[in-house]
C-alpha cells in the first residue's frame, strides 16, 4: 500500500488543522498542524482527538475518522446531489507529498 496524506482543513481557518496519514502497515495517524497549534484561537477537531504536537495511533484515528461520511444510499445522494463522482471523496483530498509541510 502507498502511503497517502491527506490535508485536514476547517472551514473557518485558511490552512489545513491536521494531517491525516495511510502507513505501510495499513493503518492510519492523526496530527495536528504546528501551525494549527499556535493559534490562539485552535480547537480539537474533537473531543477523542485533544489538542497535542505527537501523532494519534490507528485506534483513536480510526474510531474519530471512520464514521464521518455518510454510508450506502445516504452516500450516494450526497454525491449525486453534490455532483461528484466515487472516486472524487480521494481525488480532491490527497496531495502529494511536497505539498504537506
Amino acid at each position: 500500500m502507498t502511503p497517502r496524506t491527506l490535508e485536514l482543513r476547517l472551514e473557518q481557518f485558511d490552512e489545513p488543522v491536521g494531517l491525516l496519514r495511510s502507513i505501510d502497515d495499513g493503518g492510519t495517524q492523526f496530527s495536528y498542524t504546528a501551525q494549527y497549534l499556535d493559534r490562539p484561537d485552535k480547537l480539537p477537531v474533537s473531543l477523542a482527538l485533544p489538542l497535542r504536537p505527537e501523532q494519534f495511533g490507528d485506534p483513536e484515528t480510526r474510531a474519530f475518522f471512520d464514521n464521518l461520511l455518510p454510508e450506502n444510499d445516504q452516500l450516494k445522494q450526497v454525491m449525486e446531489r453534490e455532483g461528484l463522482e466515487p472516486t472524487a471523496l480521494v481525488q480532491f483530498h490527497v496531495f502529494p507529498p511536497e505539498r504537506v509541510r
